[in-house]
């Protein structure tokens, strides 16, 4: 796998890790506009950061964006595969 200093890997599960994990997702989207921002580029642009989960990725952004979201940093958000209404085997 390569590594970037732009990715942000999850390998975690659980729904109480899912909280945790947002508050970290949190710090790397901080990190991720302080290094965009040393770009020449993006010194007077506003910009935003896009998110894309796949499966319990995108609950945890879907968590983050509760929580944090009136901060305005998030572009987009693309959830592939997320189960918003629980897994099909747990429904009762």
């Amino acid at each position: 796998m390569v590594r970037s200093p732009l990715f942000f890997p999850l390998t975690m599960t659980g729904v109480r890790i899912a909280a945790l994990t947002a508050d970290v997702l949190d710090y790397f989207v901080d990190e991720v506009m302080d290094r965009t921002k040393l770009l020449p580029h993006y010194k007077r642009r506003r910009f935003g950061v896009d998110l894309v989960g796949h499966s319990m990725g995108g609950l945890i952004i879907a968590d983050y964006l509760k929580r944090y979201g009136q901060r305005k940093k998030i572009r987009r958000v693309v959830s592939i595969g997320t189960p918003f209404e629980g897994a099909i085997g747990l429904k009762s």
